[in-house]
């Protein structure tokens, strides 16, 4: 604080770094009386002699102004407002202040452009604009949810999602829209100078179980082995018949412990139905059992798990007369027969091909038949010992060839998939049917192609259907949709295979979060294919 008097004699305060005209003469003399009143340093008058232009200089470098003009107190920053110089002062800019009172904007100071910005709102920066903002007003975007950066039109769809989860905000539920894509290339699991083929495959929880037709010994054998989610092979190759007759056609099925495999052996007029246990660990459980003993052919059994025993079911022509039946038997968890053979259907005519699915109560099996001249697609439901609930029924009613069916349980229904020539080519179809046994739908048209398709595999999901099978559209490949619960497709076909050489005989199995398949290729040898895998993922 320092003092200074007018010559009207009024006494003026001056602080900080105002500057004012200073009678310096005055000043002098008031520092001079006030250092001989106190002593100086030393308090006893020793410096009470300071030279009176020291005093002057340390007054000027005290007021010396801080500025003169504004440009001297610019920033060169245009956001913060513009800088002043105030009585030699530089003072503060009031910030430029952008607000054009819009909602549905996030507004913005750009020093680049030095001007205010209005952007569309996209509270979440995911690069999409806001549909709503703050109270529900209409703000034109497509973003659904500007709160999570996850949720836009561009987002990943997810297909174990819950049902009502709609990341990509078309109002279509993820798991409905996602198309399952192959992972990476095909792998091949199999690499022999003979034929493997027919492969078939079960998921244990942690790895897949697969079986198939190997003729490198010179004669077909089964083979078995264990793959990891991306195919390659877990531990070592398991042979699981080593006999001098033909085995061949493997099914297979998983328990929670162990495998289940059945299939066929024998010569060109006498084959029989085998079954053998394998752990989880890929070794054989026990030895092979022999499940028919009839004369004639006993071929393409199919296999279910209740979940306590097995049930097999298979096309046999035991009859002395001739003609062919469907049979089933019971087999314990031990691997051991339960009672015997059991004739379940009456045929006319062979290759009805049986397939077979567990509901938690009853087998449902559905087969082909010509009763008519023309093979039809039929369906019935066994109790656990193979004797028939209710009766049969028709399926189809078409005028050309159905058969090669394939039958799931979705846990309150039936769906069967078959090979149908009604329209002039084989196409796929699907039909519902009740738990009780009654027909939900008319025929249902998956494929619709100039040329065939066949091989159908259907399994479940837990909410809707994958659909493997082959199709002779682009050379013979194998080809997936998913489908809905309904019957309707959820989306385009998918091509599995791209390469020229023929594939075929598609087999699938549900993991939980996506598809295993196995076929049999012919990319390395015209004449002997080998077994394949991929998977079917979320993209």
């Amino acid at each position: 604080m320092f003092f200074r008097i007018r010559p009207t004699g009024l006494v003026v305060a001056g602080a900080g770094r105002f500057s004012y005209t200073v009678d310096m003469w005055f000043i002098v003399m008031g520092v001079t009386f006030l250092l001989a009143a106190c002593g100086g340093k030393g308090g006893n008058g020793t410096d009470a002699e300071t030279e009176p232009e020291a005093a002057l200089d340390a007054a000027d470098a005290v007021h010396e102004p801080e500025c003169s003009l504004d440009d001297e107190c610019a920033d060169t920053l245009y956001c913060n407002g513009v800088e002043r110089c105030l009585e030699g002062v530089c003072m503060d800019g009031d910030p430029v202040v952008c607000d054009d009172e819009d909602v549905c904007t996030e507004d913005s100071c750009s020093e680049d452009e030095e001007r205010c910005e209005y952007e569309p709102l996209d509270a979440d920066e995911d690069g999409y604009a806001a549909e709503t903002g703050v109270g529900g007003i209409p703000c034109g975007g497509t973003d659904c949810d500007d709160s999570d950066p996850d949720v836009n039109p561009g987002a990943r769809l997810d297909c174990l999602a819950a049902p009502d989860v709609n990341m990509n905000c078309n109002d279509i539920p993820d798991w409905e829209e996602v198309v399952l894509t192959p992972v990476g290339t095909d792998v091949r699991v199999t690499d022999h100078i003979q034929d493997t083929t027919q492969p078939v495959i079960a998921w244990s929880g942690s790895e897949y179980g697969a079986a198939w037709t190997d003729d490198r010994h010179g004669g077909s054998e089964i083979y078995f082995t264990r793959l990891d989610t991306a195919g390659t092979i877990v531990g070592s190759e398991l042979r699981v018949t080593d006999a001098t007759d033909s085995s061949a056609v493997p099914r297979i099925s998983w328990t929670g412990s162990q495998y289940g495999i059945a299939w066929h052996r024998g010569v060109i007029a006498d084959t029989e139905i085998y079954f053998a246990r394998v752990g989880a660990d890929g070794a054989m459980i026990g030895t092979e059992l022999r499940v028919t003993t009839a004369v004639r052919l006993s071929s393409y059994a199919d296999i279910a798990w209740t979940g306590s025993a097995w049930g097999l079911v298979w096309q046999d022509s035991r009859r002395p007369l001739g003609g062919e039946d469907v049979y089933f038997q019971h087999v314990g968890g031990d691997g051991a027969l339960v009672g015997g053979n059991v004739q379940v259907i009456r045929l006319n005519a062979a290759l009805s091909f049986p397939r077979m699915t567990w509901s938690g109560s009853e087998f449902a099996i559905a087969w082909a038949d010509n009763p008519e001249g023309n093979f039809e697609v039929y369906f019935a439901r066994l109790d656990g010992t193979g004797s028939m609930v209710g009766s049969e029924l028709r399926l189809t009613s078409a005028a050309e060839n159905s058969g090669t069916a394939s039958i799931v349980w979705t846990g309150s229904e039936y769906a069967i998939a078959w090979v149908d020539a009604r329209d002039g080519n084989n196409e796929i179809y699907l039909a519902r049917v009740s738990a009780s046994g009654t027909k939900l739908t008319s025929d249902i048209r998956i494929t619709d192609f100039l040329l065939s398709s066949d091989s159908p595999y259907l399994e479940w999901t837990g909410r809707d259907f994958g659909l493997a099978f082959a199709d002779h559209r682009d050379e013979t490949q194998i080809w997936f949709v998913r489908i809905a619960v309904d019957g309707t497709m959820r989306n385009d076909e998918v091509k599995i295979t791209t390469d020229p050489a023929t594939s075929l005989l598609p087999c699938l199995a549900w993991n939980g979060s996506e598809f295993g398949l196995t076929w049999g290729d012919f990319r390395h040898d015209p004449l002997r294919a080998q077994v394949y895998f991929n998977a079917l993922e979320c993209p």
